[in-house]
């Protein structure tokens, strides 16, 4: 054997691909890979017609047509096909071939294949990834823009173009900054893009960009370097149009402040008949003849002058659920003192922590507090006796329950029940209780000879 076939044969036991020959198609030679690649051993294929290896005669048969065209013309063709190996497995392979001797292919053909099925499969995966991509980019119902690392429009999809106005071919290249951000919101885009360099995530839950047509369209934002291993090769974007939220936002706030002025109005209102109730009952008072009619009629007065101070409160403080009570309290202290002391010889001592309480709890509280404030003014301290009324309003740690302490170091009940009426001390016990049960709370009472003293646990709604 010369040198020229032994290294000729060397070349195809080595070569990777599978390589053979044939003779008006049938099989005259084939090298190791080619054996590898089909599962037949060489025994097998020599002799046999190629036709052996194709997925179907009809595959067979147009194969053949096409390369031999090729080969006729050119001197050699190839074509992308499928065999099927012994174990009845296929594979794609790509068939090249070429005659042996130019213009003479009935002395044989040289054909080389090319075992391709990993390629197909890759190239299926990629088709079906692109599918993906293109899915969840371009039918995202938010609008994404893919930027590069100088923020220029790269890819934006179909929501994005709706939503403002761009069609893909006037974006592109397009610094988004220089577009989109209006300028009252240059701060915050230029906060955006540091944020974005640094490689940070930014989220913007409400803010406005422009169109391209000039509208301002409400959008949140999610904002996001693009990483490659630790190189940042770009950001995208994910707008969404939340117009249709700015708006409902937009009637609640409009309707909530309707209300808010409805409900101003009305508690200037009862706050103003109030007052007018509590100014004629003075009058009353001040022109009966009758002093213990004109007591009554004042201690009624006072009890209207409570709930009118809420309401004054509620009216400043601008809220309508809840009220500062520790604040009331100071107020109800301040105006029953001056309504029924001449002298300072009675002196209040407020130790009062925050508490806020809601409308329902802070009236009875304020008239029980009231009408145990004046009972104590009126009868606690007889014959220009000195004394102190102490109110505590403390809050309980796991913020469920508020207690209120209302005493004084009088004679106490048992002693000034003898000096008035047992009818009006029943009224005032009655009342107190009945206001207590309305708040919902516990009530305790001292109306020993050292003084009285009340004490209201007042439970807390959420």
């Amino acid at each position: 054997m010369s040198s020229s076939n032994s290294e000729l044969l060397s070349v195809l036991k080595a070569a990777p691909v599978g390589i053979g020959t044939v003779i008006d198609r049938v099989i005259q030679r084939v090298n190791p890979r080619l054996c590898s690649m089909t599962g037949y051993d060489e025994s097998e294929l020599l002799g046999q017609s190629v036709k052996l290896l194709y997925e179907s005669e009809a595959e067979f048969e147009r194969v053949g047509r096409e390369k031999y065209h090729a080969i006729h013309t050119d001197g050699w063709g190839a074509a992308e096909t499928r065999w099927r190996r012994k174990d009845g497995s296929i594979m794609d392979v790509i068939v090249s071939s070429a005659v042996i001797e130019a213009g003479h292919p009935e002395h044989g053909i040289t054909f080389i294949a090319l075992d391709i099925s990993d390629w197909k499969r890759a190239e299926a995966e990629l088709r079906v990834q692109n599918a993906r991509w293109h899915e969840l980019f371009y039918g995202a119902p938010e609008g994404i823009v893919l930027l590069d690392n100088d923020l220029r429009v790269v890819f934006v999809n179909a929501e994005f173009t709706r939503i403002f106005g761009y069609g893909e071919e006037e974006i592109l290249g397009v610094p988004t900054p220089s577009v989109l951000i209006p300028d009252d919101k240059r701060a915050e885009g230029e906060q955006a893009v540091e944020d974005l360099r640094r490689g940070e995530v930014v989220r913007i839950d409400q803010t406005v960009r422009l169109a391209n047509d000039g509208r301002r369209v409400p959008v949140s934002i999610l904002s996001k370097p693009i990483k490659l291993d630790e190189d940042k090769i770009g950001v995208y974007g994910i707008y969404r149009d939340i117009t249709e939220l700015d708006n409902a936002q937009r009637v609640l706030r409009q309707s909530l402040h309707e209300k808010e002025v409805l409900l101003q109005e009305i508690h200037h209102r009862v706050k103003n008949n109030l007052n007018i109730v509590s100014s004629l009952l003075a009058l009353q008072a001040a022109e009966h003849p009758d002093p213990q009619l004109s007591e009554q009629i004042q201690q009624a007065q006072t009890r209207v002058q409570s709930m009118a101070m809420i309401h004054e409160r509620i009216y400043r403080a601008g809220s309508f659920e809840r009220i500062a009570f520790h604040c009331y309290l100071e107020d109800l202290a301040r105006e029953a003192a001056r309504a029924y002391l001449e002298t300072d010889r009675i002196k209040f001592d407020l130790r009062l922590e925050e508490v806020y309480l809601r409308l329902s709890a802070a009236v009875p509280c304020g008239l029980l507090v009231n009408e145990i404030i004046v009972n104590s003014l009126q009868h606690a301290f007889p014959d220009g006796r000195a004394g102190t009324i102490t109110l505590e309003l403390t809050a309980a740690a796991d913020g469920r329950e508020t207690r209120l302490r209302i005493a004084d170091d009088g004679i106490g009940m048992q002693t000034a029940g003898t000096s008035q009426s047992s009818d009006h001390v029943g009224i005032g016990m009655d009342l107190i209780r009945e206001l207590a049960d309305q708040v919902g709370g516990g009530l305790t009472s001292d109306l020993g000879p050292g003084g009285t003293a009340y004490e209201l646990t007042i439970p807390i709604s959420e």
